[in-house]
């Protein structure tokens, strides 16, 4: 048995709060655009401080490395394991889905 019960909805970006306070890796990275959206809730001072964390090692991956033809399954995951061993050798975090 369930009875949900509304306690109020509201848009965070239309309260006009006098101080708005958020974290953001990529907004060193926005455009004129982007700006000029922000800049109609009112945000129009940035301040930018160097992460706690240090430098980060994310890139993309370059054109065509990240896909790869094995010729039979055991290769398939031989190189699979061999980019695993290569990442961690690298420091870098690794996920594997199958």
């Amino acid at each position: 048995l369930v009875m949900p019960i509304s306690c109020g909805q509201f848009s965070y970006a239309n309260i006009s709060p006098t101080r708005i306070m958020g974290v953001s890796g990529t907004l060193a990275a926005i455009g004129e655009y982007e700006k000029n959206v922000l800049d109609g809730y009112g945000l129009n001072k940035y301040i930018f401080v160097p992460s706690v964390y240090g430098e980060s090692n994310f890139h993309f991956d370059k054109a065509g490395d990240g896909i790869c033809f094995e010729s039979s399954k055991s290769n398939f995951y031989h190189k699979i394991s061999a980019e695993i061993v290569t990442a961690t050798k690298a420091k870098r975090a690794v996920i594997v889905f199958f």
